[in-house]
């Protein structure tokens, strides 16, 4: 399956799937071996003292949980509802051929951007109801430009999500010593987004959520293995 993603991450190409779930457990068990290889440069930065690592805050959460009621909400929170607003956010809008699939996911793609910068309170109902209709305005803008121009390819729009999805999580990596550095700190979110693109563009958005939360699976259960350790 690596020589497909690389095929995939270098023009685009797509494949034939049989069977969509294992397909997408497989991506996922690929997806948790790369981000446990391209980490390795920002532990070796992190020792070094160029680095100053952070630890994430759900993993922070995890380790102050101290009942069964934390740790299940956790696990809604991480397991399932990240997973399915981060695909929908970054890669809905990676669909190139149905209309509406298009201008959704514009339209959660520029959302998620203003909250998380701007800091805004999803609790804001107005504020989120403004930006969600705004959104979706630009949304059928952008959609009809891009469906009657056809001058954006889809492996763009998979580079320039992919790349989005990584500075998103600029907040939980901590603080490289040089600027240079954060590309290689930032690498195994890059290539998980690549990978769950991957997923989406072939098996579909829902299997790319699937993949997404196994994925976060193994982070939630590791980390809840450590506190129970302690």
């Amino acid at each position: 399956m690596l020589g497909k993603i690389y095929s995939f991450a270098k023009e685009g190409a797509l494949i034939s799937v049989d069977n969509k779930l294992t397909f997408t457990v497989h991506a996922a068990v690929i997806a948790l071996l790369i981000t446990l290889i391209t980490i390795i440069p920002g532990t070796i930065l992190d020792l070094t003292g160029l680095y100053q690592s952070k630890s994430h805050p759900m993993a922070i959460a995890i380790g102050d949980s101290d009942n069964f009621s934390d740790y299940f909400s956790l696990f809604i929170a991480i397991v399932i509802l990240t997973p399915i607003l981060e695909e929908l956010s970054f890669r809905l809008v990676q669909n190139t051929t149905n209309h509406w699939s298009s201008v959704f996911g514009i339209s959660f793609f520029l959302s998620a951007h203003f909250f998380h910068y701007s800091g805004l309170n999803l609790n804001f109902f107005l504020h989120s109801i403004s930006l969600v209709s705004v959104s979706l305005v630009i949304g059928v803008i952008l959609t009809e430009l891009k469906l009657k121009t056809h001058l954006i390819s889809p492996i763009y729009v998979v580079y320039f999500t992919s790349i989005s999805f990584a500075v998103f999580h600029l907040k939980v990596i901590g603080e490289p010593e040089y600027f240079l550095l954060y590309s290689m700190i930032l690498l195994p979110y890059f290539l998980r987004a690549l990978i769950y693109s991957f997923v989406r563009m072939n098996a579909g958005i829902i299997y790319s959520i699937i993949c997404h939360a196994i994925f976060n699976s193994f982070f939630y259960f590791f980390n809840v293995a450590i506190t129970l350790n302690d």
